[in-house]
């Protein structure tokens, strides 16, 4: 039996809201409202991260990954809005042989 299952019996459904603002060096693309939603616990249980895109043409095999286990945290604790945070897009740029230099601040958001 999941943790959800005994803090939460009656949680039908989880919709996750991740809201960002993306940078990068030459950029700043707001997203005010961008939105991945997941409506069912029992898919959330399974999920192990949500990918977020990013926008550097150049960066190959990038996103932002976020942890869903900071979403079973904040589910435990009774917490609606996570704290902002900021995460570094995982890829790389070939025509550069460095790191993508695009970041992101986010907060998740539980309904």
């Amino acid at each position: 039996m999941n943790i959800l299952d005994v803090l939460y019996p009656e949680l039908e459904d989880v919709d996750i809201i991740v809201e960002w603002t993306e940078r990068g060096k030459d950029i700043i693309n707001i997203a005010p409202e961008s939105k991945e939603k997941y409506k069912n616990k029992k898919s959330l249980r399974k999920l192990q991260y949500i990918i977020l895109p990013c926008s550097n043409g150049f960066c190959r095999e990038g996103g932002f990954e976020i942890d869903t286990g900071v979403i079973r945290e904040m589910i435990t604790r009774g917490e609606t809005k996570s704290q902002e945070q900021f995460k570094m897009c995982s890829g790389y740029e070939l025509r550069q042989d460095r790191h993508c230099v695009n970041m992101i601040d986010y907060r998740l958001v539980l309904i």
